[in-house]
């Protein structure tokens, strides 16, 4: 159920953004913030597969 996919995306997000410190991103440019959740999220280890590739875009 697509619902049910979009809600999981948010809450992955958002128990992230609070580990990282939702002021902390609040200040960081695109691409940092980027950066910063996909480090954390490999070092959670829920960071999809596809996105490990240091040859991984998003398209």
């Amino acid at each position: 159920d697509i619902v049910k996919l979009i809600g999981n995306h948010l809450d992955l997000y958002r128990r992230n953004q609070s580990a990282i410190g939702v002021e902390l991103l609040s200040t960081l440019s695109l691409d940092a913030r980027d950066e910063k959740l996909r480090r954390h999220l490999f070092a959670s280890k829920e960071l999809h597969p596809a996105l490990i590739s240091p040859e991984c875009e998003y398209k």
